[in-house]
């Protein structure tokens, strides 16, 4: 969800610095995985409460012996390693559609950076990002001029290395792909596929509607209706 818009631009603060164009610039900000962190350890602290713990059926999301509800403020980073790293959560799946894919890049990002950290947050937030086991690009694209896909092949042969079992899904329509105005789009996902598999990558590619001659917002939602239905 954007933090703010302006001039039509959504803006992700809180996760990506943007520049004037509405493009993100990567390499500024350091905030997307610690911000990431606090909202998967604040969600699962919330649905350990009442009324939401009664409301949880079906497979248990939430382990009995989790700490998530400690009330020792001294004990709460402790506390939030245990919720997140232990039997709280199994796997994390990152889904970002349309412009919302630079927050991503962004995470794919400080992780190639993650060792500029102090080494206990380096241990804390490696053993989240451990969890993940899948992120799903789908149509990305902004009003930027580059930056749509990770292109840079040294963050991607980290991500790769660092979550070998990661499945890379990409599912992409002709509004994005084709779009005359933006030709960088296309090229730079077609090169971040490419790099992905040269760095053995588990890589899922579906390009939706590719005969459709005048793409239309209708085209661009094909991508996120057909993640939605494969779930």
């Amino acid at each position: 969800m954007q933090c703010r818009m302006e001039h039509m631009i959504n803006y992700y603060d809180n996760f990506v610095t943007l520049n004037r164009f509405g493009g993100p610039d990567y390499l500024k900000g350091r905030h997307a995985i610690p911000h990431l962190f606090h909202l998967v350890h604040n969600t699962l602290k919330t649905v350990q409460e009442p009324p939401f713990r009664s409301l949880i059926t079906g497979r248990e999301l939430i382990s009995e012996d989790s700490n998530v509800c400690s009330n020792d403020a001294s004990q709460d980073n402790a506390g939030n390693a245990r919720q997140i790293h232990g039997d709280a959560i199994d796997s994390i799946s990152l889904v970002a559609f349309s412009k919302g894919c630079i927050v991503l890049n962004q995470l794919v990002t400080e992780l190639y950076l993650l060792s500029e950290l102090p080494e206990e947050l380096q241990t804390l937030y490696t053993n989240f990002l451990k969890k993940v086991s899948e992120i799903a690009w789908l149509d990305g694209g902004h009003q930027g001029r580059e930056g749509a896909w990770i292109t840079n092949p040294n963050f991607l042969k980290k991500l790769l290395a660092f979550l070998p079992q990661l499945l890379v899904t990409i599912h992409v329509t002709p509004y994005q792909m084709h779009d005359a105005t933006r030709p960088w789009i296309g090229n730079e996902c077609r090169r971040f596929e490419s790099l992905c598999r040269t760095a053995g990558g588990n890589v899922s590619f579906t390009l939706h509607g590719g005969d459709i001659k005048n793409p239309s917002i209708r085209t661009h939602f094909m991508a996120l209706d057909a993640y939605g239905k494969s779930e």
